[in-house]
């Protein structure tokens, strides 16, 4: 099919190289309908001609590596109709994003479902200088959380020495969700994200909302140190900037600060953190801070669960076992502090 242009008109999609790690191929041009499969192959293209602006992602795409745009004019963005995650990291496979913005492109698909970026078993994804993740809104699904806006990661580690994760969304973890997973937090951004509560009218009207900027759930670490951010993130609910663990009970989950700035806010309890209980099962969530600065956080009480509680800089949930339902108090630990 020709394309009618007027003179003097640009054609946008000169302008776009598509990718698609699972239909894809790498012999092909890029152009719309001629995905390539591999971000290498797109990233060639993009470098071969300066005048490449986007890489769309129509496919979810395997990385492992390197991963950087640098030496090009291009972003990735998400495809407009495409709601699945846009890149994967594989089992024991790992990646390292450095000079690259990952784009969810929100203001154009209102139907996303999953993360920018999904971290499976024993995987590993270095966040470095200049590495931007962002944009990425999920929608809300009746009964369901969902999880990580930008960043899903299960049973897997994350490194974070610079960049941003700003301006995502999700019910469990805004900006990232850990489960039985690690984050080494050094340097960087996690900014702007937000939970969003979800009702889940299957399961007795359970409200979902924690960790606007990070939620560390199921037996998570988060080691924050040096120069690490955690800023002007929203929890409807828990834990505006970092909860440990979520609205639901499950393994201890543990954080570790000895730098770095938490400033946030959450609608019911933990502006900045929120340690969770034990009840019934699996064990209580400790935070162990000796150094660096929380600071104006707030609790708004805009939520819907247990505002009375507030805690705008830290909530420690505790245990109530007059129904004999097996609790232990979160535990907090503060050396040498002013608050």
């Amino acid at each position: 099919t020709v394309k009618e242009i007027k003179i003097g008109e640009a054609d946008p999609e000169r302008n776009n190289v598509y990718l698609d790690g699972v239909s894809g191929d790498d012999s092909l041009d890029g152009k719309l309908g001629r995905a390539v499969k591999s971000f290498a192959r797109a990233k060639e293209i993009a470098t071969n001609n300066q005048k490449i602006k986007r890489i769309i992602v129509v496919g979810t795409t395997s990385i492992a590596g390197d991963i950087s745009l640098a030496g090009t004019n291009a972003k990735i963005l998400r495809g407009k109709d495409f709601n699945k995650y846009l890149f994967k990291v594989g089992a024991r496979k790992k990646a390292t994003l450095t000079d690259i913005t990952i784009d969810g492109n929100s203001d154009e698909n209102i139907g996303i479902e999953n993360s920018l970026v999904s971290l499976e078993d024993k995987s590993e994804l270095n966040i470095g200088n200049n590495a931007i993740l962002r944009n990425n809104k999920i929608k809300d699904i009746q009964n369901t959380a969902t999880r990580g806006g930008a960043v899903n990661a299960s049973s897997a580690t994350i490194n974070m020495t610079g960049g941003s994760v700003e301006n995502n969304q999700a019910t469990y973890g805004g900006g990232i969700y850990l489960y039985r997973s690690i984050m080494n937090f050094s340097g960087g951004t996690v900014q702007n994200n937000k939970s969003n509560l979800v009702i889940d009218y299957d399961y007795g009207e359970q409200k979902y909302s924690a960790g606007g900027g990070i939620l560390a759930n199921e037996g998570s670490t988060i080691n924050m140190s040096a120069d690490a951010k955690v800023l002007n993130n929203y929890a409807n609910e828990i834990g505006g900037g970092i909860s440990l663990g979520s609205n639901q009970w499950g393994a201890s989950n543990i954080l570790k600060m000895s730098g770095g700035t938490i400033g946030n806010t959450a609608g019911s309890a933990g502006g900045g953190i929120f340690v969770q209980a034990k009840y019934y099962s699996g064990g209580a969530s400790k935070a162990y801070i000796a150094g660096g600065r929380i600071t104006n956080n707030q609790m708004d009480a805009s939520g819907v669960t247990d505002k009375m509680f507030g805690g705008g800089g830290i909530y420690v949930n505790g245990a109530n076992n007059n129904y004999n339902v097996q609790g232990a108090n979160g535990e907090l630990y503060l050396t040498n502090v002013v608050i």
